[in-house]
């Protein structure tokens, strides 16, 4: 059964969450509608991080030249 891409999203975001969790941050998915996905909070200051997750894989920082 496929998920929805609502459900995608904010399993990426659950995700993302933990990972910052597990980092010592504190970390909260953000309500929908915002142009962001999860609050984090550290040293007293918020940041808003947006979660970008793809259904395909992508080959990031491989170089064209084969050593």
């Amino acid at each position: 059964m496929a998920l929805s891409k609502e459900l995608q999203i904010e399993r990426q975001g659950n995700i993302c969450c933990t990972d910052l969790i597990l980092k010592g941050y504190n970390a909260f998915l953000s309500d929908q509608g915002v142009p962001f996905d999860v609050l984090v909070e550290k040293d007293n200051t918020i940041y808003r991080v947006q979660v970008k997750s793809t259904l395909e894989p992508k080959n990031w920082g491989h170089s064209k030249h084969n050593l």
